[in-house]
Formats: C-alpha cells, structure tokens, sequence
C-alpha cells in the first residue's frame, strides 16, 4: 500500500527472470558467452564471410566480420572516412539476414554535424576482425 519495495522483493523479481531468461546449465551459459566473445567452430576467417552479397558492410546480407561483440567497437575505431570527415556511431539494433546465420549489429554512422552518414553491418560471430574497409571509408 505505501509502494514499499525491499532487497527481498527485489531478489525475488530477479531470481525470478534469470530462472526464465538464463539456460538451465553451466555449459549452457559457458557455450553462449564463448560464443559471444567469437569463439565459434563456424566462424569466417577472412575479410568477408563467404556466401556474402551486396554492399561490402553497408548491406546486411555482405556485414563486416568481427571476433566478438566487444571487437565491433575495436574494428569500428579503426575506420576513417575518405572525406576525413570525424564521425560517431550508434548501435541501432540487431538484424538477421538470410545468408547469415547469426544476428548482424546495425551501427548508425554521424557526422560529428549530425547528419546520418550511413549504416555499417557487422557480424561478430566470427573468428577474425576484418581489415577490409566499406566503400568511403578506409582503415587507420
């Protein structure tokens, strides 16, 4: 009634969601982060994943391969653009693409203007960062 919320209460929402939300087993949860962190049996090992098509990175269905999540930052530093433009990105949201099998990250680039540049699609479950540019941009 007086809208208290206690640790305990808390506990139990949280117990609660990992219970539904997190694999049952410890292998399970080794397997998902492994795979996060881009140790996949399947993953591509060189600049662009075979069976891509479109636009090399600025076309979900060719996105640029990277070694886990965290080197999606590490590959998107690396990038200048030819204009020599300075630029920032957004994560905008995951997407599939039916020749690859796992999601793809949508990154938006800005100008440091504002304006929207582009999108880059990457792919982080693979087993390499790549050291290919998209068109109009090029690798520091």
């Amino acid at each position: 009634p007086n809208n208290a919320f206690s640790k305990a209460d808390a506990m139990t929402i949280y117990n609660y969601v990992v219970r539904k939300r997190m694999p049952e087993s410890v292998d399970s949860i080794f397997a998902m982060m492994n795979e996060m962190i881009g140790n996949r049996a399947d993953g591509a090992t060189t600049n662009v994943i075979p069976g891509a098509y479109g636009e090399y990175g600025l076309c979900v269905t060719n996105p640029i391969p990277t070694r886990g999540i965290p080197a999606n930052e590490v590959y998107l530093r690396k990038l200048a653009l030819l204009s020599g433009k300075p630029f920032h990105w957004e994560r905008i949201g995951s997407f599939g693409a039916p020749n690859i099998k796992m999601p793809i990250d949508g990154y938006a680039i800005i100008s440091d203007e504002g304006e929207r540049l582009c999108t880059i699609y990457i792919s982080p479950y693979q087993k390499v960062i790549s050291n290919k540019a998209p068109k109009g941009f090029y690798i520091k």
